[in-house]
């Protein structure tokens, strides 16, 4: 499920530069910070990115859940595979 932030802003930076759950990130807009946050037991992953808006010179932020799929969970707030996680 895709969600909207808010209307148009009037700027967007994505550091992990879109939809990418494998590596950690957040979005930098005029109305805030958001960060990619693994929820549901460690099952799945908000990502947020940025995309153009409708007049191609503003942008808007967006969110997307991922779940993590089988052999994989999400830790450090990106998605990891399962044998690879280390009890601490």
């Amino acid at each position: 499920k895709v969600s909207s932030i808010s209307a148009e802003e009037r700027y967007c930076t994505d550091s992990d530069l879109g939809i990418f759950p494998y590596n950690p990130g957040f979005v930098d807009s005029d109305i805030g910070n958001f960060y990619d946050r693994c929820f549901d037991n460690l099952r799945q992953i908000r990502e947020y990115y940025c995309i153009e808006g409708r007049y191609g010179r503003r942008y808007q932020v967006e969110s997307k859940v991922i779940s993590c799929g089988i052999g994989y969970e999400c830790r450090r707030d990106i998605l990891i595979k399962a044998d690879a996680c280390v009890k601490i």
